[in-house]
């Protein structure tokens, strides 16, 4: 789980010798920035290098205001990307259907989406005020507006949570 994916001696080592035919990795795995690249290429790499199917499921949502999680999901085999999810939903829960066929190639080509680290700020801290109001089954926020440059990136914070609500 989680750690497993990161590491170079992990569980999957042990597997590749059994030819396991999917690995799935549970994770909760914490949101930095530009984070997804570096996850796709790994999980890619790995199906690859154990020559299955990897299927990464990270946790989503706020952890008790402190850690943000962004619910990725990422399906590769054999060294292709063949299906992965939208980040930082404000869903409760994200799912990703895929039909797997363990006989054929099943090649899918996708495209990485690439955003920048503006947008991706906005969106994880979208998450983070939205989930947190959801968990704590709180009716909103309180800002206290002092006119400074904190205030008012508080204010912003929570309008892009309820413009990225209301999107979704």
């Amino acid at each position: 789980i989680c750690e497993d994916a990161w590491v170079k001696d992990r569980p999957a080592c042990r597997l590749v010798d059994r030819k396991v035919e999917l690995i799935i990795n549970p994770s909760a795995s914490h949101f930095a920035f530009n984070k997804t690249t570096r996850r796709k290429q790994l999980i890619i790499d790995s199906s690859k290098t154990f020559d299955c199917t990897y299927l990464y499921v990270n946790a989503l949502g706020n952890e008790a205001g402190k850690l943000i999680y962004d619910g990725e999901i990422i399906l590769a085999k054999k060294g292709k990307l063949l299906k992965y999810n939208c980040l930082l939903s404000l869903d409760s829960l994200n799912i990703l259907d895929f039909e797997l066929d363990f006989d054929s190639r099943n090649e899918i080509n996708c495209n990485l989406i690439v955003v920048s680290k503006n947008e991706e700020f906005g969106k994880a801290t979208s998450l983070a005020l939205f989930d947190y109001l959801r968990k704590s089954k709180s009716r909103g926020f309180v800002l206290s507006l002092s006119g400074g440059a904190d205030s008012a990136t508080c204010a912003v914070l929570v309008a892009e949570m309820i413009k990225n609500g209301i999107n979704t």
